[in-house]
Parts: structure tokens; C-alpha cells; sequence
């Protein structure tokens, strides 16, 4: 067995856990988690990589009703970013999800547009929700082109939008997808990237308005 394994590197982040003196109760949710995510894996004995993890911390829709479960994202991404900062560095950061519990690349040219999209949300004067959902779709597509290879938006185009949307498509509802098409169209537009946003119409998803 490998040392990315998803059981060996979810092993490293339970005892973690427990070295750090987290309650039983906390570990317990941890290892819900971690069931879950060895069931998107395939097993305990999959490679994890950050696309792994990425995907996984994605799949926060329920497939039954189509509605989004907070408490899924929130469990989710802490999971994944914790097995990430196992992969990046061999020991895992308890401090890593409080930073940030949401999905950010780390490539210094996607995670500057990241950065300038998070700065403008803040004086957008939009509601807090909304702004919500327009900074969860950006990392969530920044961070999909970083595991496939991608470094910079100037490296893509209408074939990775279709990519990711068809990615997120094997998982969730029709509705969702509309929630996701229109939370990711303002940042495309907003980058001056007309050619991604229109790319999101190709993928034959029906707009929620008119």
C-alpha cells in the first residue's frame, strides 16, 4: 500500500485528531466523512490526489432531492482539506480548514483571480448569500482546472467549462445545475471572458429565467 492511499492518508488526519485532543464526538463525524469518502474513492485502497478530494468536497447535493446540504460542504471540504495539507506536506494541518473552508487554488495564477473575485464580491454590495454561491462556484471551477493541469485562465477555454459542468452533472440534480450555471456565469462575464460564459449554453442546461 502506497502512503496516498485514501485509508492511509485519512488514517493520518483521525490520528491527528486524536493527538490534538479533539473530542470522540468531533473524530466520530471525521470518520463519517471518511466512510463517505471512501465510498466516492472506490475503497480505502484509491489514490488520493487534490482532484480526488476537490470532486468529493463538490458532491454536497443531495441526489434524492436535488437540495444543498451544509453540513455536508461544511464536513466535506474540512475532510478534504485536511488529507490535502497531508499531501502537500506529510503532516496534516488541524489550522488549514479554519483558513478557509471553502474550495481555493493554489497555483499562483488561479489563485490571483480567485483573490481579485473575492474583492470585488466584497464591495459588491450583494447579499451575503449570494455572494456566497458566486465565491463557492469559482473555487470550485479554479480549482477543477488546477487538477486538470490548467495554471492559468489564459491556458482555457469552452472545453474545460463543458468538462467541469459535465463533471458535476455525473452527481447532481438538473436543478442544482441550474444554481451552478447561473452562480458561474457572472464570474466569466465579469472576467471579460465571454467565450466561457457562452460555453455554459452549450452544455444544455435550461436557464432559471427568461
Amino acid at each position: 500500500m502506497g502512503e496516498t492511499t485514501v485509508g492511509h492518508v485519512a488514517g493520518e488526519v483521525v490520528r491527528a485528531l486524536y493527538g490534538a485532543g479533539y473530542m470522540e464526538s468531533t473524530i466520530g463525524q471525521y470518520r463519517k466523512s471518511i466512510r463517505a469518502l471512501e465510498r466516492y474513492a472506490g475503497g480505502p485502497d484509491a489514490v488520493y490526489t487534490r482532484g480526488l478530494g476537490a470532486g468529493f468536497a463538490a458532491s454536497t447535493f443531495s441526489e434524492r432531492t436535488g437540495g444543498f446540504s451544509r453540513q455536508r460542504w461544511f464536513d466535506y471540504g474540512r475532510l478534504a482539506r485536511l488529507c490535502d495539507s497531508y499531501l502537500r506536506s506529510g503532516s496534516v494541518d488541524l489550522g488549514k480548514w479554519r483558513r478557509s473552508r471553502l474550495a481555493e487554488p493554489v497555483v499562483p495564477g488561479l489563485a490571483v483571480v480567485m483573490e481579485r473575485w473575492e474583492a470585488y464580491l466584497a464591495g459588491s454590495g450583494l447579499a451575503s448569500a449570494t455572494v456566497g454561491h458566486y465565491r463557492r462556484m469559482a473555487g470550485l471551477f479554479l480549482t477543477w482546472l488546477e487538477s486538470h493541469g490548467v495554471v492559468s485562465l489564459d491556458g482555457s477555454d469552452g472545453s474545460h467549462v463543458l468538462g467541469f459542468l459535465a463533471g458535476l452533472r455525473s452527481r447532481w440534480s438538473e436543478s442544482s445545475m441550474r444554481h451552478a450555471a447561473s452562480d458561474l456565469r457572472p464570474l466569466f462575464r465579469w472576467l471579460g471572458r465571454d467565450d466561457l460564459a457562452d460555453a455554459i449554453g452549450l452544455a444544455g442546461i435550461r436557464r432559471t429565467h427568461a
